[in-house]
């Protein structure tokens, strides 16, 4: 199946483009980076420091001061800074023709709501909090960043966001948790 075929058969909300912020600090495991070969920086950089560098960076994202990929492009330690922080496309092309199902779902709702016109989910992509890398033993900080551009999508088409369901910002959770507790007291 070519490459054409296999987008086509795809589908319109099974793919999700992942980036991502990283910054090193002194707890690092590899202290060298692409813009630091010889670790001096990043031996000088508290863990503190990097957390308050990112929330800053994150909150310009969230402001739209500045577009992720310019501001991953400046201040990643992480070789994808060359490709403006962008890891790799999830979905169906990565899953070997399967889709995670919450991706899925959460790709067919953003559509589902767009119709209706309703403002759901309120970010766009998904400035997240940041964290310890789950992966890397929690050897540095980095923010994440969904975007919600197909790199084959046509102008216009977009793909839902995951991180509303993982973080809880869909719309009216609040309210309908809190009738839940009070049906339940």
């Amino acid at each position: 199946m070519s490459s054409a075929a296999a987008a086509a058969a795809a589908g319109a909300g099974s793919q999700v483009r992942a980036s991502h912020i990283l910054i090193k600090h002194e707890g690092s495991r590899r202290k060298a980076s692409w813009k630091d070969p010889e670790g001096r920086v990043i031996r000088s950089t508290t863990r503190e420091s990097a957390v308050s560098q990112l929330k800053a960076l994150r909150e310009d994202v969230i402001a739209s001061k500045a577009k992720f990929e310019d501001l991953a492009s400046r201040f990643s330690d992480c070789s994808s800074a060359k490709r403006g922080g962008d890891l790799a496309i999830i979905g169906q092309f990565g899953g070997g023709g399967r889709t995670e199902k919450p991706l899925l779902k959460a790709g067919n709702a953003y559509h589902k709501f767009r119709v209706k016109r309703n403002c759901w989910p309120k970010v766009r992509g998904e400035a997240m909090n940041p964290v310890e890398h789950p992966h890397g033993g929690g050897n540095h900080q980095h923010i994440g960043h969904v975007s919600t551009v197909r790199r084959d999508a046509p102008p216009g088409q977009k793909v839902g966001l995951i991180a509303a369901r993982w973080t809880g910002q869909l719309r009216g959770q609040a309210t309908a948790t809190a009738a839940k507790a009070d049906k339940s007291a």
